[in-house]
């Protein structure tokens, strides 16, 4: 297997602004393990559903007191409970972003659906162009969630950075947000103008969205990855287009065998019901048509879910550092969909049990393969305002075979050629 290599430059770091007090960062060569030693940190969580559940209910009461004014605090609160149970090579990771950056983010989100609902009610095309002007303005919403997502979380005291530019989820993006409002207004037009050759349209502009959507993952993936940031190292990914249809391949797949199951199901059932006389009334029908419609989005979205995770980790990496994801693509599938109908049963009081039990299954199918040792990473990773100083270290441990390294995964392995 091979490693995806990346270089280390000044002008790749230029644009860091250190602290006051603190020298301004200058990249250096990590020190890597002997050629073809590579340490394995399994990721581990120990987050459980009774502690995650009184963070909950607890940002449940919060927000509903507040209004869902307070939700950035909330926010803080249960992302911290779930990154401070997860731990990487013998350090916790930690979530370090203050909540007054989320105020932008929710007010804007705020401010264009309500304007979009607002203009709704007032005309049909008011409303599309509302959502025109909200798909816009959307991959603004996207670069800002992605970066403040990236640069929350920290590991060993140094937080994770993303230095890519908000015009590459434009680049991204472009083409869908198009599409989309093309689809709405061909849609509205075919419905207020009773135009049968518009339907034929719209269908065209859904179709061509839905095949361009393998395309807009791949670029959003591509964006996201290339500008993740560990200190000095840059990731990399190395995902193709190929690879990215052909998870989409098998999932289109799998949505039409779980759709002729369900479909299956359901007629055995209305016909059952005819049988014993008794006719099917309109609200009955669309009853019907929602649960056959959960029971599909339940089984299709954590299948593309699972497919997409072990896709774009086992392609993230550098000369110092890759990943390696399996989740097992059946019992995610099973555990999703138990999960969701364990929440509406219960009225969402089974929330938290439900983001444990999803949280526990995607960590502990990842594995970080490293070629460096972690306190060589961290003392030449530097340090961001805020954020703890890096501990000095003697100059023998910044050697591979230096003294003083006393953290150790489990075991050592090597690359596969």
């Amino acid at each position: 297997m091979s490693v995806p290599v990346s270089h280390t430059t000044p002008a790749a770091t230029s644009g860091h602004v250190s602290s006051p007090g603190h020298q301004a960062f200058v990249p250096r060569e990590v020190p890597r393990l002997p050629y073809g030693v590579v340490l394995q940190w399994p990721v581990r969580f120990d987050g459980t559903p009774a502690g995650y559940a009184r963070v909950w209910l607890g940002n449940v009461l919060i927000v509903l007191l507040t209004l869902g004014l307070a939700w950035p605090w909330t926010y803080r609160r249960s992302q911290r409970y779930l990154l401070r149970h997860t731990e990487v090579a013998g350090h916790r990771l930690d979530f370090r972003l203050p909540p007054r950056v989320l105020w932008p983010r929710m007010l804007v989100t705020v401010v264009l659906w309500g304007g979009v609902a607002v203009a709704a009610m007032g005309s049909p095309w008011a409303g599309l162009l509302a959502l025109a002007m909200c798909g816009a303005v959307w991959p603004l919403l996207i670069y800002l969630k992605v970066l403040q997502r990236v640069s929350s979380v920290a590991w060993g005291g140094r937080r994770l950075w993303f230095d890519g530019p908000w015009q590459g989820v434009y680049r991204a993006t472009l083409v869908t947000l198009v599409l989309g409002v093309s689809t709405l207004c061909s849609a509205l037009l075919s419905w207020h103008g009773h135009l049968q050759q518009g339907w034929w349209m719209t269908g065209a502009l859904v179709a061509a969205w839905l095949l361009y959507l393998p395309v807009r993952y791949w670029n959003l993936f591509q964006y996201r990855q290339h500008h993740i940031r560990l200190g000095p190292m840059r990731l990399l990914w190395q995902g193709t287009r190929v690879a990215m249809l052909g998870v989409f391949a098998r999932v289109a797949v799998w949505m039409l065998l779980v759709m002729s199951l369900v479909g299956g199901v359901a007629l055995m059932g209305v016909g059952g019901w005819l049988l014993l006389h008794r006719p099917v009334s309109d609200r009955g029908a669309i009853v019907c048509g929602v649960l056959a419609g959960v029971v599909v989005l339940s089984l299709v979205v954590p299948y593309l879910e699972a497919r997409l995770i072990n896709l774009v980790w086992n392609k993230t990496g550098n000369r110092y550092l890759r990943f390696r994801s399996q989740v097992p693509v059946g019992p995610y599938v099973r555990q999703r969909a138990l999960n969701v109908w364990g929440v509406i049963l219960s009225l969402g009081l089974y929330w938290p049990w439900a983001v444990i039990s999803n949280r526990r299954l995607r960590m502990q199918s990842l594995v970080v393969w490293s070629r460096v040792e972690p306190e060589v990473l961290l003392a030449h990773w530097p340090c961001r305002e805020s954020d703890v100083p890096p501990p000095a270290l003697p100059v023998s441990t910044l050697m591979p075979d230096g003294p003083g390294l006393s953290t150790q995964p489990s075991f050592v392995s090597r690359f596969e050629a």
